[in-house]
């Protein structure tokens, strides 16, 4: 949230507050004591006055600079102001603005900055190259730059290379390419879709491309956040809401968050998105302020949104990080204004319900529902009764849900028998205590739980699905998922694997130790091997491995293919034809490193790392008989014989890494690959 802080710091300062109050501000912000680094920064972007959008980006760089080097030094000045004078992005700056800039911060007179200007040199249209400007601000200002310090902060906040890739000499690119470009910049493998509502927010053109400084702005916006939050669901609706606030107000307006709800794809109607603000505006102020804005995402309103992500949002540098113990809640409830309202989605109504009886929860249901069929405001009421009226409104963006999953059979009222299946475990998990997020989910859980064996089969998770997230699963999806957590091969769900599914608890935090993040890394690969081995046998074969890759990153090349037989059969340690969950571990670690989402392969690092893992004796060198073994097992039509004629390069009857590489891969260590 630190451009929303600066903005609002910005606001407060007084319409009369002068060029220096201002400059001294933002030095009071950042330093602890007075620097003269404010004074040569702000020249790069501030003519004769400040306006809120030139002061808010001047300390997003520094803000962004602070956090990511842990230090602020005069080299990280002179990249900022590079980066400031570069509008274009084309990672070059104009003579012209360059001299105007120098001409305000250096003790130089004219004549002298010109002939420096002209020592130094610009190509024929007047620019000047990242070195060019280097070698000219350290003989204007009279200092030693780092240059490779300089050049390297230019190169991390900038992102024409990256540009460059996809247009291919053109001046644009398109948004497909935007997608993929993003997506591969920032490790973006979830939340495609809220990605996807990112780009259209930015691409105001009717054709579909983008330019560089486009995309520049859209990559610098991601990245002022992600070094922060990372990238999730919430980051992405931040990054939204910046778009969106294009004239640096610090909220959006009923105007603006229609464009959202368009971009987002759905069907909208004036008085809808008005009494939606209404709804989500909790301070009344008639705007959506950003953390009334990120509950919205995609249709999907979260029930709450953790303090440590704003905190994370403000913090000024890594030390200042915060973590919740548990992860962002999830309570995820239909917004119905945003859906149409033709479209129905079949409801799984065949669960399989034992009842059970509570005088307590019976009488309460008469008293608040004569009528016996109970709506949303009776349960409301209920619930008021039972866990209280803090609670009950803290539940309040829940609420459709809880209804939703109480609701068995799927006839839009509760009646007494659902009533009582829903309020028991609520009166266990939620009476006299602050409400988590695991409370809700083990609330949903012994909903379902129809036979209470402390169980859920398939059918049961579907429905919770459903009810929580809005999807439809099919037969093979809920089988999958379920095969997916259930570690004992129970073909059913405990309470904890349950709620590693709903809760993401495998999730690796930025504050997890090593040893965490490695156990929970085992925990995710022990998954993916459940999920690739329908038949519970415990063992994976070749093919199966074959349909898991094709299936995580698309059809791949008879080369790759080739590549992926071998790391399988040099995991497969005891010759059997299969990978069991240990051997299986070694296999996806080379797969995650060495294999990108679009399904290319880095063979030279692949068969380095196999050709370590044959040589278990670490000779460094693999005897005839291991290679013979392995081209068998592969089926490579190459004899032994002729293998060894054309690679084994030393004549000595073994074959190195560099003449295994220059084997598989047609390539040599040696030739700096």
């Amino acid at each position: 949230m630190a451009r929303e802080i600066f903005i609002e710091r910005f606001n407060k300062l007084s319409r009369t507050s002068t060029y220096e109050s201002i400059t001294n501000d933002i030095n009071d912000y950042f330093f602890s004591k007075k620097s003269n680094f404010i004074e040569q920064l702000i020249p790069a972007i501030v003519k004769e006055k400040y306006d809120v959008i030139k002061y808010t980006r001047i300390c997003q760089f520094i803000d962004a600079f602070i956090f990511k080097y842990k230090t602020f030094t005069v080299a990280h000045i002179a990249a900022i102001v590079f980066l400031l004078l570069d509008p274009s992005k084309n990672l070059k700056v104009k003579r012209s603005d360059t001299s105007k800039y120098f001409t305000k911060t250096s003790k130089a007179n004219s004549k002298k900055l010109k002939r420096l200007e002209k020592e130094t040199g610009v190509d024929s249209n007047g620019l000047y190259s990242i070195d060019e400007f280097i070698s000219l601000y350290e003989n204007v200002n009279e200092v030693q730059l780092d240059s490779s310090t300089v050049k390297q902060c230019i190169l991390d906040w900038s992102f024409k290379s990256l540009f460059d890739q996809y247009a291919k000499g053109k001046s644009y690119i398109s948004d497909s390419d935007v997608l993929e470009g993003l997506q591969k910049q920032f490790k973006i493998k979830e939340h495609v879709n809220a990605l996807k509502v990112v780009i259209r927010l930015m691409d105001t053109s009717r054709v579909h491309k983008f330019k560089l400084y486009e995309f520049n702005e859209l990559c610098l916006q991601i990245a002022f956040v992600e070094q922060k939050v990372g990238i999730n669901i919430f980051s992405l609706n931040v990054i939204s809401f910046r778009l969106l606030d294009n004239e640096y107000n610090g909220f959006l307006t009923l105007q603006k968050y229609s464009r959202f709800l368009q971009k987002s794809g759905f069907d909208i109607k004036k008085d809808n998105v008005k009494k939606s603000i209404k709804e989500l505006d909790s301070n009344g102020d008639g705007v959506l302020q950003i953390d009334e804005f990120i509950h919205v995402s995609n249709g999907l309103c979260t029930s709450k949104i953790p303090d440590s992500f704003f905190n994370n949002l403000r913090a000024r540098n890594q030390t200042d990080l915060k973590y919740d113990s548990e992860q962002p809640q999830n309570m995820r409830t239909t917004i119905q204004i945003l859906r149409n309202d033709n479209i129905k989605k079949e409801k799984n109504c065949n669960l399989i319900r034992t009842s059970i009886t509570s005088d307590e929860y019976s009488k309460l249901f008469d008293e608040l529902c004569p009528s016996h069929k109970m709506n949303m405001d009776s349960l409301r009421s209920a619930l008021i009764t039972v866990i209280g009226e803090t609670n009950t409104q803290a539940l309040r963006t829940a609420l459709p849900v809880i209804f939703n999953v109480g609701n068995i059979n799927c006839d839009g009222y509760l009646d007494k028998e659902e009533f009582i299946i829903l309020m028991t475990p609520i009166g266990k998990c939620m009476k006299n205590k602050v409400i988590t997020e695991r409370d809700m989910y083990e609330v949903f859980f012994h909903c379902v739980d129809g036979d209470h064996d402390g169980l859920i089969n398939s059918q049961e998770v579907s429905f919770l699905v459903q009810q929580i997230d809005g999807d439809t699963l099919t037969e093979e999806e809920a089988n999958d998922l379920i095969r997916t957590y259930d570690e004992a091969g129970k073909k059913e769900l405990n309470l904890e694997e349950y709620l590693c599914y709903f809760m993401q608890l495998d999730e690796i935090k930025l504050d997890d130790s090593e040893e965490i993040k490695q156990e929970k890394m085992k925990r995710q690969i022990a998954k993916t091997f459940r999920l690739i081995d329908k038949d519970y046998s415990k063992s994976i074969e070749y093919d199966e491995v074959l349909n898991y890759v094709i299936n995580t990153v698309g059809q791949i090349s008879q080369t790759n293919k080739i590549c992926l037989s071998t790391m399988f059969y040099v995991c497969d340690v005891d010759e059997n034809k299969s990978l069991d969950p240990n051997e299986f571990f070694q296999f996806y670690y080379l797969f995650e490193y060495y294999v990108d989402e679009n399904g290319e392969f880095d063979y030279v690092s692949i068969y380095v790392e196999l050709f370590d893992m044959l040589d278990v004796k670490n000779e460094k060198i693999l005897p005839r008989y291991i290679v013979d073994k392995l081209l068998e097992k592969i089926g490579r039509p190459e004899s032994i014989l002729n293998f060894m004629i054309k690679y084994d390069l030393n004549k000595k009857d073994f074959i190195q890494i560099n003449e295994f590489v220059l084997a598989f891969c047609g390539k040599s260590l040696d030739d700096g690959i």
